[in-house]
């Protein structure tokens, strides 16, 4: 029976979490020059930002429109507080900035592509589970070269336990593979689901961190993909016990 991989895409394929910190750097300084207040540092608005964010995507997910809505809070947030008028200028400055995050290239990983082919030609069914903005996300495949190695792409708005278990349909769990750096979006919901997990950690954001078993035993952690055709050669073994 042919067996499942479902890999995550931004900072586990691709490299994204950079592009994001740098333009949260540019519109915190944006923002700092707009409102010209000197007890208000660019520091103090990535921090409001960063808050603000975390809690608009454990709400609303991980959409492109999210990101957006959070600057516009934060902008908001700070001329309230020091009794700014808001100028729509620097407003729809700020927005334009953001939107660069959805439209900057993003590379893939060193020996991706290498570890791809390697695995595909292994007889793979090959799955990317992605949360984002379908348009962006697929774009990002597309840009990255990514689309010829996969057989479904699947965008959802967020992961969850249940978002994983209604993509897997009337796959076999034990034969599926949930591949990830991400603990919230990937690990959780596979172990949840008693599937298969391989962490790759990435230095990403504070919505990735979750408290998983780390003792369970359908999960690994690798410290490269350059490790994933052996780790899954070791998950197959285990399969076939």
């Amino acid at each position: 029976m042919k067996k499942h991989l479902f890999f995550d895409l931004d900072d586990t394929l691709i490299v994204t979490n950079p592009i994001f910190e740098q333009i949260n750097k540019e519109n915190s300084v944006l923002i700092e020059g707009f409102l010209g207040d000197e007890n208000t540092n660019f520091e103090l608005i990535l921090k409001t930002f960063n808050e603000t964010d975390l809690a608009n995507a454990q709400k609303h997910g991980l959409t492109p429109e999210r990101y957006i809505h959070s600057w516009i809070q934060t902008y908001d947030f700070f001329t309230a507080k020091l009794n700014k008028t808001k100028i729509k200028s620097d407003l729809e400055t700020i927005k334009e900035n953001a939107q660069k995050v959805f439209k900057t290239k993003s590379e893939m990983y060193p020996h991706v592509e290498n570890v791809l082919k390697e695995i595909k030609n292994q007889g793979y069914e090959m799955n990317i589970l992605t949360a984002g903005g379908e348009g962006v996300q697929k774009k990002r495949v597309n840009d990255a070269g990514l689309a010829i190695y996969f057989d479904n792409i699947y965008v959802v708005p967020y992961k969850s336990p249940q978002v994983l278990l209604d993509v897997l349909e009337n796959r076999d769990k034990d034969k599926s593979v949930m591949i990830g750096n991400s603990l919230r979006s990937d690990i959780h919901p596979a172990l949840s689901n008693d599937i298969h997990a391989i962490h790759i950690p990435q230095d990403t954001w504070l919505y990735d961190e979750f408290e998983i078993k780390t003792n369970h035993p359908k999960y690994k952690r690798i410290e490269n993909i350059t490790e994933l055709p052996n780790t899954l050669n070791q998950i197959k073994e285990e399969i076939a016990l």
